[in-house]
C-alpha cells in the first residue's frame, strides 16, 4: 500500500521540481547538493557585485518564481507546493544576513522547492544576484538614512557589531538600539549594502 501511494505522489513531485527553476527546467547534471551538517564559512565577494549582471541572472532564474519585484508572486509561483519567499520585502530580506542569503542560493531550500545554484552559478555570479535581491527594497534615500544613522549611532553600532562578521548582518542586530521600523530598516539596508561592496561610505 505504501508503495502505491509514493508511486501516486511521485509524478506530482515530478511536475511541481520542472518549475522550480527559472530558465532552467532541472538542476544540471553535475549540480552538487551540499549535504555536510557543519556551514562552511562564507567569505566576503572577490569583487563588488555587479547589478547588471545580477538583473540578467534574476529574470533568467529567480523572476519566473519570485516574481519581477520579488513578492512572490512570478507566472510560475501558482504551480508550485509552496508560494516562493517574497524576497524582495524590505522586512523580510533584512531578517536574514547576506551569508544567510548566500546558503540558499549555493545549497537551496529543496524541502522548498528552491533548487540550488552552487553549480549553476559561479560564487561571483550568486553574488551579483544575491545584491540585486538586496537592492529591490533599497533606494537611494533609504541608504542615505541609513549613513546618517550611522554617525549618530556610531558607537552603539561598533559595540554591537564587535563579534559579528559584516556578512552576518540582520535586523535584530539593531533592536538594542530603539529605533523606529523605518530607521532599523534604514540601518540594516546600508550596513548590508556596505557588507556587499555596493557603498564605500562610514
Amino acid at each position: 500500500m505504501k508503495r502505491a501511494h509514493i508511486l501516486v505522489f511521485l509524478p506530482l513531485l515530478l511536475t511541481a521540481c520542472e518549475f522550480s527553476l527559472a530558465g532552467d527546467i532541472t538542476p544540471p547534471s553535475d549540480a552538487i547538493i551540499s549535504r555536510e551538517t557543519t556551514l562552511a564559512p562564507v567569505t566576503s565577494p572577490a569583487a563588488a557585485p555587479d547589478l547588471a549582471v545580477g538583473a540578467e541572472i534574476y529574470a533568467n532564474r529567480c523572476a519566473p518564481c519570485h516574481g519581477l519585484s520579488g513578492l512572490g508572486d512570478g507566472v510560475q509561483a501558482a504551480q508550485l507546493p509552496f508560494f516562493p519567499s517574497a524576497i524582495g520585502d524590505p522586512e523580510l530580506a533584512r531578517a536574514a544576513s547576506p551569508e544567510d542569503w548566500f546558503r540558499i542560493i549555493s545549497f537551496g531550500r529543496l524541502q522548498r522547492f528552491m533548487p540550488p545554484f552552487e553549480s549553476a552559478l559561479t560564487e561571483q555570479e550568486r553574488w551579483d544576484v544575491l545584491a540585486y535581491v538586496y537592492g529591490l527594497g533599497w533606494d537611494e534615500e533609504i541608504l542615505a538614512r541609513g549613513e546618517e544613522l550611522i554617525a549618530e549611532y556610531r558607537l552603539e553600532i561598533d559595540e554591537l557589531m564587535a563579534d559579528i562578521p559584516s556578512l552576518s548582518m540582520k535586523l535584530n542586530i539593531v533592536d538594542g538600539l530603539t529605533l523606529s521600523d523605518e530607521d532599523a530598516q534604514a540601518l540594516t539596508a546600508y550596513l548590508q549594502a556596505k557588507a556587499l561592496g555596493l557603498c564605500t561610505g562610514e
